[in-house]
């Protein structure tokens, strides 16, 4: 299966003015404050310091470019992931059947383990089943 590359560049972050450019560049600077990756919160560790651009300019825009707002979100985001343990459960196999993926080759491509199917949200998903017995459509 050959290797999918998934786009981290929004093509809108092209139109960014001057003045949100530098925005995006003093949220970089706070939150991910050296080249040093094992200083950043655990989601972003594996992101390629380019990719961090994207990163500012989702959290900006979603707080409609008020720097403190964005940089709230992002440290109650990053708090909210961590008190949950977020970073580090398994993802697959997904607990609600999925049709449009092979969940054996999504593992595979992204050399993940699969999950214990002994979580809470497997007993969940058991429970819901019977109503979406074609399971969840992705396109």
């Amino acid at each position: 299966m050959p290797k999918v590359e998934v786009p981290t560049v929004l093509p809108e972050m092209d139109e960014c003015t001057p003045e949100q450019i530098e925005q995006k560049k003093e949220f970089i600077a706070k939150h991910f404050p050296s080249e040093n990756e094992s200083t950043w919160p655990p989601a972003y560790r594996d992101y390629p310091v380019a990719d961090l651009d994207s990163v500012a300019y989702k959290f900006l825009t979603a707080r409609k470019w008020v720097m403190e707002d964005a940089s709230l979100m992002f440290t109650e985001t990053v708090k909210y992931r961590a008190e949950r343990n977020l970073d580090n459960i398994a993802l697959f196999p997904s607990a609600i059947p999925m049709r449009g993926f092979d969940q054996q080759a999504i593992m595979k491509q992204f050399n993940l383990e699969p999950r214990a199917e002994t979580e809470e949200v497997d007993k969940l998903g058991r429970a819901i089943r019977p109503y979406y017995h074609s399971g969840f459509h992705y396109c």
